[in-house]
């Protein structure tokens, strides 16, 4: 069964890794959710949510392979500088 969640990358760590916001609310128990698989609906890319960051929902996604490149992810971004 698949759920639909939207949130939001808010910085590219590297090329396999992304900090997510505005996936769940402050108050949520993310650690239910951990080592799900999370697929970007932009790209298609599937990765695996691997931790929590810090105290207002942020989370953590590890990427399996890219299909995309990092400077295609900034022109999805609107020109966002990792």
């Amino acid at each position: 069964m698949k759920i639909k969640f939207r949130g939001i990358i808010e910085k590219i760590v590297d090329n396999y890794t992304v900090l997510i916001k505005d996936l769940f609310k402050k108050e949520s128990n993310i650690n239910v959710h951990l080592n799900k698989t999370i697929i970007m609906s932009l790209t298609g890319n599937e990765g695996k949510l691997t931790a929590s960051f810090g105290k207002s929902g942020k989370v953590k996604v590890i990427f399996f392979s890219m299909n995309t490149t990092i400077s295609q992810f900034q022109y999805y971004l609107g020109g966002f500088n990792a």
